[in-house]
């Protein structure tokens, strides 16, 4: 394939005569483009008319010269008659850079890509060595003939709404694929994102220098998700390369280059400059954001707003942390100069206004609409869709949920928090809430029927329940939902939206409890003495993300959160792996108490008979699964744990069973433990 590394357009009618070519496959510095109305056409050997072709090299002279293989350069010439360009054709000629991204699943090398492309070391200074923001680089090729901007994303699973963004700003995405692991869910996801977006690919195929791999498999398992590749007679690219092989990086250049070539990417330098917010921070310059202008130029000293924060543009840098004065679309660059309390939201977009006061109104404007949607209960975020399944956990992020405030709600209570117990303590304290004591099923018979439940001799049956005949209609209840509050702080404001979804995805349950989060705050920034003080007056646990503790915090903060009786901690992590484990762990602790092994099933007790051997044995029919003679049990009372033991005795009409199934009626036994009550469940568990 030819390879080529520049772009001319001819804008007049051109005479140009055709001659041989001795080698077809031939390089050129140059492609040769003329419109449609200003071809002509020449005789070739052949006397045949042959269509100007590209792999001619134009000089300031109007010459035009093949370049060959070789090195050779053919003596013969032609001459091009050249018009000259207006201004609004200038402007119109003019192209803006690429943006590429690079996609895919986790572990598959995009950031060991975007290090030796860019020259950069970031691979080494990542948590736990996966990426968890976004970045961008501008990139010169070797040649600097060509520059494009690269920009990187994660590929964990619930990095997604940055990976989306990635994509949507994108003019061409690198689908990166391992070649020893192959496709993977990731990746389809990737490619479900380019076809919404309608996006140009290349697939790279990294690991190159690993032994069994293979591009043939991967190139066929794409066809199953209608990517048809150059080596199956489409049109996506497919570049093998490993970081370890400098010529297979510089192919993937090439072909970056070539696709760019057939995009429209114009640039017009003087609009006022607008684009999107990649992600925002806080440090000591204050409110910073990441963004990548997409048309017009961005300025020092320009006014902007972004959503419903506005400022001006006080200080710029580029992707080298070098102050500039202004940025043209396809340019990543930091700025600083929003209001306070004015964090942009990563994923925005941003508009160049000519002066404050029409900045601020548009901001305030967006900002009341915002407040007024959160009320309504509409959704939050800018991802569509993103949280909508678990809007009804969220409480918005600084404010009080309608749901929680009378006022807001017509004078009613979400009936959610009415089934939340009302609990007492010191002013000021939250303390541990417990489940309301669930509902028995009733289960009624025929007055004056006998039980037919018949137990060791010598039995006395005592009085009891006659509701045993209707055990056999049980139905288990659904789990009481508990729900454990979180106050998130991270250092990148395009991380918030990662850690709620990820933390309100989560859930844990038992036969008597699931278990669930809610986000009571979320925000950006080190940890201070006002989000401890709000957050223990939710029974939050807090969760710093990349953050630490603000030195406005006494020293012996730590020591006065554990040795409050509120439930609020800080958890301090700063890879998502380790927060979601440490989450996980903090909601099975609400879990109510149960013996080693897996649930198997459940029996109810319906009589209490009185044996000389054992003292007491329940009378019970089997509502659920099955129950295995010595297995570990646990007997509950209005939902309450009673005891944790084991089953020594299990019979049915005196004779003794190791095992019981759904619809028997048997006599239990327990170790050590005669105080049950017709009424209680018992649960079995096998380890």
């Amino acid at each position: 394939m030819a390879q080529f590394t520049h772009l001319f357009n001819i804008w007049d009618i051109i005479d140009i005569e055709i001659y041989e070519r001795p080698d077809a496959n031939f390089k050129s510095n140059y492609i040769l483009t003329i419109p449609e109305e200003s071809k002509t056409f020449g005789k070739g050997n052949n006397n045949e008319e042959e269509e100007v072709q590209t792999g001619v090299k134009a000089n300031p002279n109007g010459e035009t010269k093949l370049r060959l293989n070789n090195g050779r350069v053919e003596s013969k010439s032609c001459k091009a008659r050249i018009a000259s360009p207006t201004e609004d054709t200038t402007e119109k000629s003019k192209k803006r850079n690429t943006v590429v991204t690079f996609i895919g699943h986790i572990n598959h090398g995009k950031t060991s890509l975007f290090d030796y492309i860019c020259k950069t070391k970031e691979r080494e200074k990542e948590k736990g060595l996966i990426t968890q923001n976004i970045r961008a680089f501008k990139v010169k090729s070797r040649s600097n003939d060509f520059t494009f901007t690269l920009i990187d994303t994660p590929g964990h699973e619930a990095f997604m709404p940055i990976r989306s963004r990635g994509v949507k700003i994108s003019d061409l995405s690198i689908l990166v694929i391992s070649g020893e692991e192959g496709i993977q869910e990731q990746t389809v996801e990737c490619i479900k994102l380019i076809k919404e977006h309608h996006i140009r690919i290349i697939i790279a195929v990294t690991k190159m220098d690993l032994p069994n791999v293979s591009v043939d498999r991967i190139v066929n398992d794409l066809l199953h998700h209608e990517i048809y590749t150059e080596m199956n007679g489409g049109d996506v690219q497919v570049v093998p390369c490993s970081i370890l092989n400098g010529d297979s990086i510089d192919k993937l250049i090439d072909a970056i280059y070539l696709e760019s070539a057939f995009l429209e990417l114009p640039l017009e330098e003087s609009k006022n400059g607008e684009g999107v917010i990649l992600d925002s921070y806080i440090d000591k310059n204050g409110i910073v954001s990441i963004n990548l202008v997409q048309s017009g130029t961005l300025r020092v000293n320009d006014y902007f707003y972004t959503g419903s924060s506005y400022g001006k543009v006080k200080i710029m840098k580029d992707h080298l942390n070098k102050n500039v004065k202004s940025a043209c679309a396809s340019d990543p660059v930091m700025v600083v100069g929003y209001e306070k309390n004015s964090v942009p939201i990563a994923g925005d977009r941003f508009y160049v206004v000519q002066n404050e006061a029409v900045a601020e109104e548009i901001a305030q404007h967006h900002k009341n609409e915002l407040l007024a949607s959160q009320m309504r209960g509409f959704t939050y975020g800018q991802e569509e869709g993103s949280l909508d399944r678990y809007r009804e956990y969220i409480i918005r992020d600084g404010a009080v949920s309608p749901d929680e405030d009378p006022k807001q709600n017509g004078g009613k209570k979400n009936p959610e928090l009415e089934e939340a117990p009302q609990v007492e303590g010191h002013p000021g304290e939250i303390p541990k809430v417990e489940g309301h004591p669930g509902e028995t099923p009733q289960m009624e018979g025929d007055p004056g029927e006998t039980p037919n439940v018949e137990g060791h001799p010598g039995e006395t049956p005592p009085q009891g329940s006659n509701n045993e005949r209707e055990a056999n209609t049980f139905r288990e209840k659904d789990p009481k939902t508990v729900y454990v509050n979180y106050f998130i702080k991270c250092d990148k404001q395009g991380t918030v939206d990662v850690l709620k979804n990820c933390l309100l995805k989560l859930e844990v349950k038992d036969t008597l409890h699931r278990v669930r989060n809610k986000i009571v705050y979320a925000s950006i920034g080190d940890i201070t003495v006002s989000d401890i003080t709000y957050a223990q007056s939710f029974n939050a646990i807090i969760v710093g993300f990349n953050v630490k503790l603000s030195k406005s915090c006494p020293k012996n903060t730590k020591h006065m959160l554990s040795a409050a009786k509120s439930n609020c901690r800080i958890i301090y992590v700063n890879v998502l792996y380790d927060l979601i484990e440490q989450v996980e762990n903090v909601m099975k602790e609400k879990l109510s108490s149960k013996p080693r092994g897996t649930y198997k099933g459940q029996a109810t007790i319906l009589k209490v008979f009185s044996v000389s051997k054992l003292g007491k044995v329940a009378g019970c029919v089997v509502n659920s699964g099955t129950i295995n003679n010595n297995s570990n049990v646990r007997i509950l009372r209005k939902d309450q744990v009673i005891h944790i033991g084991k089953i020594v005795s299990l019979k049915i009409a005196k004779e003794e069973k190791g095992q019981v199934r759904q619809g028997d009626e048997c006599g239990m036994g327990f170790e050590n433990f005669v105080d049950f009550l017709p009424g209680d469940s018992v649960e079995s568990y096998e380890e």
